[in-house]
Formats: structure tokens, C-alpha cells, sequence
């Protein structure tokens, strides 16, 4: 199989709001913003996939010496998505250094055991969330940015997809210890429904100083972070929010019909 076809599945399956968005990319960022997102997704199973921090750092090692190697021109490595970053990286220069920092953003965030307080959940989610919307929007770009679109969407998006994640598995540990003990959930009749309101608040603050960053950005960022535009149905009844009708959002909102990207 073709590495971009298998990227693609992959992200198709496990990530497809943001396989949807790669329909609106700019020409010539299709394939590496693919790249990217599988990539990502290897990165971020990394921690769930195991029960000992020993075995994470191992396969982030193999990540990091891939990576390395792509970087010396060594014989890459023949694995999917590794071949896949190779090809895109030959399209542009960024893309190698770009992906070793959003390796270690993965890692940094898998070895937090306890999230403490707010701030640290934000500082795994710009290192996560905001390190790849940095990645992609640098497909398109001469220079970095100085707007702080990667921060702002990493906060309203990491915010909105914690919330779905509360509602579909009532983990109140998903929140940081010092928010449960502030919320005094312990002692509420209903910690989950306290938890969620809480967590959509701050998605929703953190989508208001995303919509005025996003007055500000040019046209190829507001195309390459295009699932920015769903993070309002992520905040809408859990029953919706990965439905038809959240597509049919994100397609009004773009006012066209979705193309094909790519056939396998």
C-alpha cells in the first residue's frame, strides 16, 4: 500500500475531523499536513497502548532515532508513516524539525502521571495540539507566524475534545487534581455534569479568543486549521457532536461540496 493511502486510512479512522479538513488544505500541503496528522496519531498512542513509562520511552526512542535518521539521510525505515514524513519533508524543509517537536510534546505529556492544576492541562495541550497546528500551518509558510494561532486553537480545541471525552467515559480524573478539589467534586450529588459544565465553559472562552485570533489569520491558516470550525458542534449534546450533523455543519460553513482527496 501506497504510505499516504495508509495515512490516510489511519487518519480516516481514528482522527477524521481532520481528515475532513485536509479537503480544504492549499494546494501542495495535502499530502504533508497527511503526513503530520498520522504521525500524530502514532505519537499519541504511544502512552495508552502501555502499562510502564519504560515501555513509552522506548517507542518514543524508535520515533526519535526514525526521525534522526530521516534528518542524516540514512536508509529509512520501512514503516508507513515514517515513509511518509520522508516524502513530505522533501516538499518542505520544516517538516522533520517540526515533528521531532511535536515527538516531544507527546513525550512530555505522557510523562506527567498527575496533572496539578489548569495550568499544567494547558501546557500538555499547547505541546500536543498547539505543536501540530504549528507543524501543519508551517507547510504553507515562508517564516513562522508571529500570531498565536497554534496556542489558541490547541486550548479551544483541546478543551472541547476533553469534554467529549468526560461524557463518554465519566473519568473525573481527566481533570486536574487541584480543579476536582476547587469544584469540590468529592462532595457534590453530581461531580460528572459539574465536570462537563465546567470544562465547556472554558472550551467556550478559549473558542472566543480563538475566533479573534482568527479574524487576523490569512487564508491558507484559516484553510489548514479548517477544523476549527467544528469545535462548536464538539460543544454541542454528546449525541451530536461526532454526527451527521456536525458534518453537515462544517460543509455549510465552507459553503461548497467536499471534493475527493484521495483514492486508494
Amino acid at each position: 500500500m501506497n504510505p499516504f493511502d495508509y495515512c490516510f486510512e489511519q487518519v480516516t479512522q481514528w482522527d477524521r475531523m481532520r481528515a475532513l479538513s485536509l479537503r480544504y488544505a492549499p494546494k501542495g500541503t495535502q499530502d504533508g499536513a497527511l503526513a503530520l496528522y498520522a504521525l500524530n496519531l502514532e505519537l499519541a498512542k504511544v502512552a495508552p497502548l502501555v502499562t510502564e513509562p519504560t515501555l513509552a520511552e522506548i517507542r518514543f526512542l524508535w520515533w526519535q532515532e526514525a526521525l534522526h535518521e530521516l534528518q542524516a539521510g540514512a536508509k529509512t525505515r520501512n514503516h508507513p508513516v515514517v515513509l511518509a514524513v520522508e516524502e513530505a519533508a522533501g516538499d518542505h524543509k520544516n517538516v522533520l524539525g517540526d515533528a521531532l517537536k511535536l515527538l516531544d510534546g507527546w513525550r512530555y505529556t505522557s510523562q506527567q502521571e498527575r496533572l496539578t492544576d489548569w495550568q499544567a492541562l494547558e501546557s500538555c495541550l499547547e505541546a500536543t495540539h498547539g505543536r501540530l497546528a504549528e507543524a501543519v500551518l508551517g507547510l504553507a509558510a515562508a517564516t513562522k507566524s508571529a500570531l498565536p494561532l497554534p496556542k489558541a486553537f490547541a486550548l479551544a480545541w483541546g478543551y472541547a475534545s476533553l469534554r467529549q471525552a468526560l461524557l463518554a467515559k465519566g473519568d473525573l480524573d481527566l481533570l486536574p487534581e487541584q480543579a476536582r478539589l476547587e469544584l469540590g467534586l468529592k462532595d457534590r450529588a453530581n461531580p460528572l455534569d459539574i465536570a462537563e459544565q465546567e470544562l465547556k465553559r472554558r472550551a467556550c472562552r478559549a473558542y472566543e479568543a480563538l475566533q479573534t485570533v482568527w479574524q487576523e489569520a490569512a487564508a491558507h491558516q484559516r484553510a489548514l486549521l479548517a477544523t476549527a470550525r467544528l469545535i462548536p458542534s464538539r460543544l454541542a449534546a454528546p449525541e451530536r457532536s461526532e454526527s451527521l450533523a456536525a458534518w453537515r455543519l462544517f460543509i455549510g460553513q465552507f459553503g461548497r461540496q467536499l471534493p475527493p482527496i484521495r483514492t486508494p
